[in-house]
């Protein structure tokens, strides 16, 4: 039998300039597999290093390292025994360890013609044994390898080797459930700024357990500062429902449980004693169980404070205007109108409410006294062509027998019920009769 001098001198004649790792015929997907996993330059992490320290002791080998190769390098994520954060992938034996599905060993490496002459075995760390189990992901791409590495020659046992090919799995669990738990974090943050840009808070309240969660929106529309205890967050949700508005929300809800339907519910939220209130409007739902038992009731509130006080402002606006306005609908019915425009037009809102502008009741006429025929009415060519018209002057005979001068625009708008169109006038009977 040759000895250690003789085996190296054979070694070392027959020893071949260091072959690269081969790059696997699905680097591309491999690579996207483990970007995908946002791991690659992160801080070191305890589960890791456990696993590290325990394939070492296992193995009883010096260092072990959770490896992952990237396109230019190998990096660990969790190195036990050695200094070095990363290496350059084309010494790397990990990258040879890749190319295979199996437990990837080298008993002595300064006696292989394809890695004696590699740095990392004739310099530091000095490797004369290496085994690697690859780190296979669940889309089946070889990402890295759990490897131990010794300074002296040596074989792994078959128990050795299962606990290595074992851990290599738990490893890429452990990454995977890693990146799971940031892609959930990341979605929740993202449904939070959400919530909040849209004002709509979500909550859920488990018929079970008699447990209720709140988003951080929720908490924020009822300005309840949390976390709050479950006795706590159900007292100081009441207190802020408006006295007046938490009948009517209890009897939707009891009805909702019993009938299994869902159910929409405007309130007030009371808050400084009443010298604050915002306007709610929540939407909730029932959960049943396979046996058809109510077991969860979910929904959102939003935060409807800035439209019901834009929609007091503008109704304000509207019923302080000097001038007549009128909405109708497709058909030309009148929908709403203002105050002035029963000032204007003479009439009650019930003789309002309803009329169409093709009705022989206005005895409508132009400024030549001829008829002015209801189709060409301003309101009904608006209706029909989708444009706006402007300043048409027209008469119209009054119930008291009175003539009535108005100059009238007619603005047609979409929506989802149809073509609607909103007419404003303004009395001109004193210039009328004055010209």
């Amino acid at each position: 039998m040759l000895g250690p001098i003789a085996q190296f001198a054979i070694v070392s004649l027959h020893c071949r300039r260091m072959q690269n790792p081969q790059v696997p015929a699905d680097e591309k997907a491999r690579k996207a597999a483990l970007d995908a996993l946002a791991v690659l330059d992160t801080p070191p992490e305890a589960r890791f290093d456990e696993l590290t320290r325990l394939v070492a002791s296992l193995c009883e080998t010096p260092i072990a390292l959770v490896s992952l190769v990237d396109t230019d390098r190998q990096w660990f994520k969790s190195r036990h025994g050695l200094a070095a954060a990363e290496t350059p992938r084309t010494v790397s034996f990990c990258g040879h360890a890749i190319l295979g599905t199996e437990v990837f060993e080298v008993e002595d490496a300064r006696l292989s013609p394809q890695f004696c002459d590699n740095p990392l075995v004739t310099g530091e760390p000095r490797v004369a044994f290496y085994a690697g189990a690859p780190l296979v992901t669940s889309s089946g791409h070889r990402i890295g390898t759990l490897c131990v590495i010794d300074h002296k020659p040596r074989s792994l046992n078959p128990l050795q080797r299962k606990a290595l090919v074992t851990l290599a799995g738990q490893v890429v669990a452990l990454l995977e459930q890693r990146s799971y738990r940031e892609s959930a974090q990341q979605l929740s943050a993202q449904l939070q700024e959400a919530q909040q840009t849209a004002r709509v808070g979500s909550w859920q309240y488990n018929l079970r357990t008699g447990e209720q969660s709140w988003s951080a929106e929720h908490y924020r529309i009822f300005e309840i500062e949390e976390p709050q205890s479950q006795e706590a967050l159900h007292r100081l949700y009441r207190e802020r429902i408006h006295p007046e508005d938490l009948p009517e929300l209890d009897r939707l809800i009891e009805r909702a449980l019993n009938q299994g339907e869902g159910f929409v519910y405007d309130h007030r939220v009371f808050l400084d004693g009443g010298a604050r209130i915002k306007y709610v409007q929540g939407i909730g739902k029932i959960t049943r169980d396979a046996s058809g038992k109510p077991v969860l009731v979910s929904g959102t509130c939003r935060d409807r404070t800035w439209d019901v006080e834009s929609e007091n402002r503008y109704r304000a606006l509207i019923e302080t205007m000097s001038e007549g306005l009128v909405v109708q609908a497709t058909d030309g019915r009148i929908i709403a109108h203002n105050p002035a425009a029963i000032r204007i037009l003479g009439l009650t809102s019930d003789q309002l409410h309803g009329r169409t502008s093709m009705d022989p009741r206005w005895r409508s006429v132009r400024e030549d006294g001829s008829d002015f025929p209801g189709h060409e009415h301003p309101a009904m060519v608006a209706l029909r062509t989708g444009l706006p018209v402007s300043d048409v002057r027209m008469g119209l005979h009054l119930p008291d027998g009175s003539m009535r001068w108005i100059r009238i625009s007619a603005v047609p708008m979409e929506g989802q019920q149809g073509r609607t169109v909103t007419s404003t006038f303004s009395d001109i009977t004193d210039l009328v009769q004055a010209q």
